[in-house]
């Protein structure tokens, strides 16, 4: 009865376990593939839109690139402030330098004129005619007369004309030769600081030369005009391709005070007939005013 029973269909169902193990695997293999297909995929993708982040990138940066050197190709542009745009912090400091030294300038400028205004010295001439300075002499020195001539390069001027505020061509005082002196008594006693010699330029000079100016000069405090020697304050030379105006400190100061004053004209840059003379200035210090010296005094 057994064998019969299990003929008959009691036997174990081993072929549908089998079906059920190998459609478990189908299932598996599948759902594996399908991941895998989904992994290559996400990485394709992935990989695309890398690349083309990546070109993304590039090309902003070249068109970045490009905008910044056409940027620096054009030129600054000035703000109300006077400073330029795209500029760093050390051009905006040199830019403020600049603007100081124009500010130093411009004072210089001022004081320039200023000193143009006061006679062109900044200082009293206290040998001014028109303040009471006056030529006393002219020892061995004679008046260039030739200037009566219609054609002559000077006028003919007494010596009190190189005391006055004149630099017109030929309004000079000339005399004969190199060398002349003057004797001059000035309107208060000073202690003597600077000299200053003026003759017109060259451009002014009706014969396009200036041979005629003084070259090599010295002066002299006296204390009295007749006296035939003093207290030597230096010889200086005039440059006849400097300024029109030049002055020159005294080589040896003195602490006393002199009134009376003699200048000794040496040579002149090379005119054989005569020397002219434009103006003398004499500098200083009144005698009731202190002064410091730095110089010594010649033995």
């Amino acid at each position: 009865k057994k064998n019969m029973s299990m003929a008959s269909g009691n036997v174990p169902q081993y072929g549908v376990v089998a079906d059920d193990n190998v459609g478990l695997f189908r299932r598996l293999v599948c759902t594996w593939s399908f991941g895998l297909l989904v992994i290559l995929l996400t990485v394709c993708i992935s990989y695309s839109l890398h690349t083309a982040h990546v070109k993304s990138c590039v090309e902003e940066l070249k068109e970045k690139f490009m905008t910044e050197k056409e940027r620096c190709q054009e030129p600054p542009e000035e703000n109300s402030l006077g400073c330029y745009k795209g500029v760093d912090v050390n051009s905006v400091k040199t830019n403020e330098a600049r603007r100081v030294d124009e500010q130093h300038i411009r004072h210089l400028v001022r004081q320039v004129l200023k000193e143009f205004d006061v006679d062109r010295t900044g200082m009293t001439d206290f040998a001014m005619g028109a303040l009471g300075g006056e030529v006393l002499s002219t020892p061995d020195t004679k008046t260039y007369r030739e200037g009566d001539k219609w054609n002559s390069p000077v006028k003919i001027r007494g010596p009190s004309t190189i005391l006055e505020p004149s630099n017109l061509p030929g309004d000079c005082w000339a005399f004969v030769g190199k060398s002349g002196c003057v004797v001059i008594r000035l309107f208060a006693k000073i202690v003597v600081t600077n000299v200053t010699l003026e003759h017109i330029p060259r451009e002014l000079s009706p014969t396009g030369v200036i041979t005629s100016a003084p070259s090599i000069f010295s002066m002299v405090g006296l204390d009295d005009p007749e006296a035939t020697t003093g207290h030597n304050f230096g010889s200086f030379v005039y440059n006849d391709n400097g300024p029109p105006l030049q002055t020159f400190p005294v080589r040896f100061t003195f602490v006393s005070p002199f009134e009376y004053i003699k200048v000794d004209f040496q040579n002149n840059h090379g005119h054989e007939e005569f020397t002219c003379v434009y103006r003398i200035r004499i500098h200083g210090r009144r005698s009731d005013k202190p002064i410091r010296t730095d110089r010594p005094s010649p033995s």
